[in-house]
């Protein structure tokens, strides 16, 4: 099944990304806690992180990472937005920023909090319009997109997909939604992501 870009999603998911903003400009670590903090945004410290060799450009597999992460407490839509800043520690300047709307980031323990997968079962149209609203977004900040995947159904759930490939980043949006949670051992899995990522060249 294929959901095109329709005028009423943008409508809907405006909505839900009223006070979204983003960091499209590359700045360094200083800059953007004053951004965030401008924003009350709750600063959750470093996160460790290990990411693949593709995920920004120079990364490195199996090299420990320490984003420095924020919430978007004032966020609109629910789960509320986690960004990771990923900087050098030589000069402190931004290499990537991903935005992420992740139910999982909300999910410390799967015996306790696995009932929030099911929550979102029903939500489908809405993290539709959240990634539609997103896109329409960058698309008025970035211009038309070098490269879209309509969002798709498959054996696994909803997949989408929209990139920028400017000079001298690329930004990349995606959609996963699992419509139905999988089983493993006593535990339900799925995917309810929407996710912005900013890479500099």
């Amino acid at each position: 099944m294929k959901y095109l870009f329709l005028p009423f999603l943008f409508l809907i998911g405006i909505h839900f990304t009223s006070n979204a903003q983003f960091i499209l400009e590359r700045e360094n670590i200083a800059q953007v806690i004053k951004y965030e903090t401008e924003l009350h945004s709750k600063n959750e410290g470093f996160k460790k992180m290990q990411v693949s060799s593709d995920f920004f450009h120079g990364a490195q597999e199996k090299l420990d990472y320490y984003p420095l992460t924020f919430k978007r407490t004032d966020d609109t839509f629910k789960p509320e937005c986690v960004i990771e800043y990923y900087y050098s520690s030589k000069d402190s300047i931004v290499n990537a920023i991903v935005y992420d709307w992740n139910i999982m980031n909300e999910v410390s323990n799967l015996k306790t909090d696995g009932y929030k997968l099911e929550q979102q079962l029903g939500r489908k149209d809405e993290y539709i319009a959240q990634y539609n609203a997103v896109r329409a977004q960058m698309i008025k900040q970035l211009g038309e997109p070098s490269k879209t995947e309509d969002i798709l159904e498959d054996k696994h759930g909803f997949f989408g997909k929209t990139e920028w490939n400017l000079a001298d980043k690329d930004v990349t949006l995606t959609v996963s939604f699992t419509p139905r949670l999988q089983n493993a051992g006593q535990f339900k899995f799925g995917t309810f992501r929407v996710r912005l990522k900013t890479d500099w060249k």
